[in-house]
C-alpha cells in the first residue's frame, strides 16, 4: 500500500495569531479604534467636558472598534459584510441568478 503525503492546509491571509482569525486587518481596525478614542478623549478634554463623559465617549468608540472587526459566534465580522454590501452594490450582475434561464445553449437543449 502506497503512503500518501496529506498536505497542510493554507491560509488565505497572514494571521497575527495562528488559528485566530486575526489578521493585519483586524488589528488595524481596532488599533485605529484606540487612535481615535485617544483622539476625542483628548479633544474632549481641550473642550473641558467631564472626565467621565470623556471617558465614556472613549470607551464607545473603542469598543465600536472592536466590535467591527471581531467576529460574532458562527458570522463574519461586520466590515467584511460591508465589504460585501459594497461590492454587491457596485457589481451585482456577479451575484444575481435567474433560475428560471437554462446554462445550456438553445441548440444544445436537453428538453
Amino acid at each position: 500500500m502506497a503512503r500518501y503525503l496529506i498536505p497542510k492546509p493554507i491560509a488565505k491571509k497572514y494571521e497575527l495569531f495562528p488559528g485566530s482569525g486575526w489578521g493585519l486587518t483586524e488589528a488595524g481596525i481596532v488599533v485605529a479604534g484606540l487612535g481615535i478614542a485617544a483622539a476625542v478623549f483628548l479633544a474632549f478634554t481641550l473642550i473641558g467636558i467631564p472626565v467621565a463623559v470623556r471617558l465614556l465617549g472613549a470607551v464607545i468608540i473603542a469598543a465600536s472598534g472592536v466590535g467591527i472587526a471581531y467576529p460574532p459566534p458562527l458570522g463574519e465580522p461586520f466590515f467584511r459584510v460591508g465589504q460585501r454590501w459594497w461590492q454587491y452594490q457596485h457589481h451585482p450582475h456577479r451575484y444575481l441568478y435567474d433560475v428560471t434561464q437554462s446554462d445550456w445553449p438553445d441548440n444544445l437543449n436537453p428538453q
